[in-house]
């Protein structure tokens, strides 16, 4: 008896750390999403999430956590997007989908995504040892999809896949740095991303497959002169 009501009380012990973790996450969401990363105090934090400085650091840490946090929030719904039935078996379509789900997942929720991004290529964050989770990651669910290609015969080993991975979600990361400053707009964004994807692919395609990468990457070059030529436009106007 006396295990079962320690075990309860533990279980809502740990539900309860759950939740205000929770409302610290939420509560900070909602002050970067009004004023920018440079918004958020612990202070300010406190107030919004209705508890004490001292247990925001006792379940987070810090403020450059709370804000790691939200980033490694991001990587876990692309991961759970990518285990999803809708994520295409052909490996080719299946690096398409990852940089497409990426590109939806932080334009989708623009209000968070824009000024963490913003802050970070301003070198406010993050901490160099996040980052290269973030990035190894994003490139691990990359490479995989290569190495699946080349399972297929449609890629060669002609590179080191990891470090292609790698190299597609750095071209991925420059094309999102550009949409936050403002640089570009959605549609851009993508195609931005998804014409190094595909440049990346076309140094490692087999025969069978280069020429619709060739083709990807000639539409993706119209689709981007385009609406270089309207934003060039609508400035001049």
């Amino acid at each position: 008896m006396l295990q079962v009501e320690s075990g309860r009380t533990e279980s809502l012990r740990e539900r309860n750390i759950a939740q205000r973790r929770r409302r610290i996450l939420d509560a900070a969401r909602a002050i970067i999403a009004e004023g920018g990363v440079a918004s958020l105090s612990m202070r300010r934090l406190a107030e919004q999430s209705g508890l004490a400085v001292k247990t925001l650091y006792n379940l987070w840490g810090g403020r450059t956590t709370i804000i790691e946090a939200l980033t490694v929030e991001g990587l876990d719904s692309m991961d759970a997007a990518l285990a999803s039935e809708e994520t295409p078996d052909d490996p080719i379509e299946r690096c398409t989908a990852i940089i497409t789900f990426g590109v939806k997942l932080i334009v989708s929720d623009h209000a968070l995504y824009r000024p963490m991004v913003l802050a970070a290529y301003q070198g406010d964050w993050p901490r160099p040892e996040h980052h290269a989770v973030v990035s190894g990651r994003a490139g691990a669910a990359m490479t995989a999809a290569i190495d699946a290609g080349i399972a297929t015969g449609q890629l060669r080993r002609a590179l080191d896949t990891q470090m292609l991975g790698l190299q597609i979600y750095h071209s991925y990361e420059a094309a999102m740095t550009g949409w936050a400053v403002g640089a570009i707009d959605d549609e851009t964004f993508l195609a931005a991303a998804l014409y190094g994807l595909n440049v990346s692919l076309l140094a490692i395609a087999a025969d069978k497959t280069r020429g619709d990468i060739e083709r990807r990457i000639h539409k993706l070059e119209r689709q981007l002169r385009a609406r270089a030529a309207r934003r060039g436009k609508a400035k001049g106007r």
